[in-house]
C-alpha cells in the first residue's frame, strides 16, 4: 500500500541521515586524535580508509539501534503532529497495522546485526587489531602478554601470535618449577610443534641457569588443545556466532574462558533485539493524541532508555563472565524486564 511505502521511505531517510552524520563525526574526531600517527611513513591512506570501514562494523551494534530509535520517534511524532495518523485511523486502518512498517524495519536491522556478528565483525576485528598493533599500540610501547594453559597442565606464556606465520613470538614454556624453555618462535600447527632459537633454563642450586641452546627443537611434549588454541588466537569478541556456539561449554561448572565465551555468545544474541525494542518502546508515547505532544521529552526518555538497556546488558554480560550469575540467567534478565515492560504497553495500543 502507498502509506506503507511512504512510512518506510521517511524512516529510511532519517535513519541514513543520522547514521551517516553521526559516524562521520566519530571518524573526524578519531582521525584528528591520531592524525600524527596516520601521517607518518608506512601508513597508507587505503589502510586508514579500511580501518574506519571496519570500525563501522565494530560499532554497528550500537549505531544501528540508536539510528533506528531516532528515525522511529521522528517519523511517528511528525505523522502524529500532521494528523496523518488520525486520517489513516479514520479510513479504517488499525493502529497496530500502522506499526507494521516500523516492526519490519526493526526486524531487518536485527537481521543485519546478526549477519554482521556472523560474517563481517570477526574479519573486521582481526584487521583492526592488526592495524592497531602495527601503527598504534607499537608506538605506545604497550604489548599485552598472553597465557595459554596446555592439555598436560603446563603453561605457555607468549608476547603475541603472528597470524601470517602461524607462530607464537617470544614464548616461554613453563614445564615445571625447575625447567623453562624460552622460544623465540613456536609453530603450534606443525605435526610436532617446532621451536626456533630455543634456550633451556634449568634450576641449579636454587637458581635458573641457561643450560642449552638450539636453533631448532621439536616439542613432542607440548600438547595443544584445539579449542583452547583457537580461543587464544581468536578472543570470544572476535568469533562468529557459529564459532562461539561450537566452542560453548554448557556444564554447570564453567571455566573462566567457557563463561566468557558463553556470555559473549548470549550478548551477541541479545543486542540485535534492541532493534525491535526501539520500535515498540517509544510507539505508545509517540501515538498519544492531544493538544500538544511532548516531543522533546519523548526523544530524551527514549535515548535515556536505550542507553540504560545497553548499560544493563553490558553489566549483565560482565556478571556472567565473572560467574556471579550464570550467563544464561544474566543475559535473559534485561530481555525479560525491558520487553515485559514495554511490550505490555505496546500490546495495549
Amino acid at each position: 500500500m502507498i502509506w506503507k511505502r511512504y512510512f518506510l521511505k521517511e524512516l529510511a531517510k532519517v535513519f541514513l541521515l543520522f547514521m551517516g552524520t553521526f559516524y562521520f563525526l566519530y571518524v573526524l574526531i578519531d582521525y584528528s586524535a591520531h592524525s600524527k600517527i596516520f601521517h607518518q611513513e608506512g601508513v597508507r591512506f587505503v589502510d586508514c580508509l579500511l580501518y574506519y570501514v571496519f570500525q563501522f562494523t565494530k560499532r554497528a551494534d550500537i549505531l544501528i539501534p540508536i539510528a533506528l530509535l531516532i528515525a522511529t520517534v521522528k517519523v511517528l511524532t511528525t505523522l502524529n503532529i500532521r494528523n496523518e495518523i488520525v486520517a489513516l485511523l479514520s479510513g479504517g486502518v488499525p493502529l497496530k497495522s500502522l506499526m507494521r512498517p516500523f516492526l519490519f524495519a526493526g526486524a531487518i536491522c536485527a537481521a543485519l546485526l546478526y549477519l554482521n556478528f556472523q560474517f563481517l565483525q570477526p574479519f573486521s576485528l582481526s584487521s583492526i587489531n592488526a592495524f592497531e598493533e602495527n601503527h598504534l599500540k607499537e608506538r605506545s610501547g604497550k604489548h599485552p602478554i598472553g597465557a595459554l594453559p596446555l592439555a598436560d597442565n603446563t603453561l605457555l606464556i607468549y608476547q603475541k601470535f603472528d597470524p601470517e606465520n602461524q607462530a607464537f613470538f617470544d614464548a616461554y614454556w613453563y614445564k615445571d618449577h625447575d625447567l623453562i624453555y624460552r622460544i623465540e618462535n613456536l609453530y603450534p600447527y606443525e605435526e610436532i610443534p617446532i621451536g626456533k632459537n630455543v634456550v633451556v633454563l634449568a634450576r641449579d642450586n636454587g637458581q635458573l641457569r641457561r643450560t642449552e641452546t638450539f636453533d631448532t627443537l621439536p616439542f613432542p611434549g607440548i600438547q595443544f588443545d584445539k579449542k583452547s588454541l583457537f580461543s587464544a588466537f581468536h578472543p570470544p569478541r572476535s568469533q562468529s556466532l557459529t564459532q562461539l556456539f561450537l566452542n560453548l561449554g554448557w556444564s554447570k561448572i564453567l571455566t573462566d574462558k567457557e563463561a566468557e565465551a558463553q556470555s559473549v555468545f548470549l550478548y551477541k544474541l541479545t543486542i540485535p533485539l534492541a532493534c525491535l525494542l526501539v520500535v515498540i518502546a517509544p510507539a505508545p508515547f509517540c501515538l498519544r493524541f492531544g493538544r500538544s505532544l511532548p516531543v522533546f521529552f519523548i526523544y530524551a526518555l527514549s535515548l535515556f532508555g536505550i542507553i540504560t538497556f545497553f548499560t544493563f546488558v553490558n553489566a549483565c554480560a560482565i556478571l556472567g563472565q565473572s560467574q556471579v550469575i550464570p550467563p544464561l540467567w544474566a543475559l535473559l534478565t534485561p530481555l525479560v524486564l525491558f520487553f515485559g515492560l514495554f511490550g505490555w504497553r505496546y500490546a495495549k495500543l
